[in-house]
C-alpha cells in the first residue's frame, strides 16, 4: 500500500501502531490487531452546553443508524470525551486494491460524519506525523 502511495514504509511505534495524514489535517491511526487492520480517527469534540450536546449527540446517532446497514465505519466516544471513527477490516483476504477502496471509504464517511455534525477538521500539524498521503 506504501509503495503504491509513493510512501516510505510505514513504520510502526513500539505499540505497533502508526499515523497517516491521508489529507491536511486527517491524521488516521493504523494498528493490526488478530489479523484485523483497525483505524481510528478523531472526528469532534460535543459541545459543552448540555442543551447543545443532547442534540449534536442525537444528530450523530441518528446518522450512524442510517448509515449502518451500508458502512465498515462505526462512531465511538473515546476516553477524552471526543467522537472518533472506527474500522476494522479482516487482512487474510484483502488486496492492495481493497484496501484502497476501503480506505478512501473510511476518509468519505469521516467528511459525511463531519458535515451532518457541523464541525470542522481538527487542526494538525504536518511535522507531527511521520508519514503523509494526500488525496488526489
Amino acid at each position: 500500500f506504501a509503495r503504491r502511495q509513493g510512501i516510505a514504509t510505514l513504520l510502526a511505534d513500539d505499540r505497533g501502531e502508526f499515523e497517516i495524514l491521508f489529507d491536511p489535517g486527517e491524521p488516521v491511526q493504523c494498528f493490526e490487531r488478530f489479523g484485523n487492520l483497525h483505524l481510528v480517527s478523531s472526528i469532534a469534540v460535543p459541545p459543552e452546553p448540555p442543551v447543545q450536546r443532547r442534540e449534536w449527540l442525537r444528530r450523530l446517532m441518528n446518522y450512524a443508524l442510517h448509515r449502518m446497514k451500508h458502512s465498515r465505519s462505526t462512531p465511538a466516544i473515546s476516553e477524552d470525551g471526543s467522537v472518533i471513527l472506527l474500522a476494522r477490516w479482516d487482512l487474510a483476504s484483502m488486496s492492495v486494491d481493497d484496501l484502497e477502496t476501503r480506505i478512501e471509504e473510511y476518509l468519505n464517511s469521516i467528511d459525511s460524519y463531519r458535515e451532518v455534525l457541523g464541525t470542522a477538521e481538527p487542526p494538525v500539524s504536518l511535522e507531527a506525523l511521520p508519514h503523509s498521503i494526500v488525496r488526489p
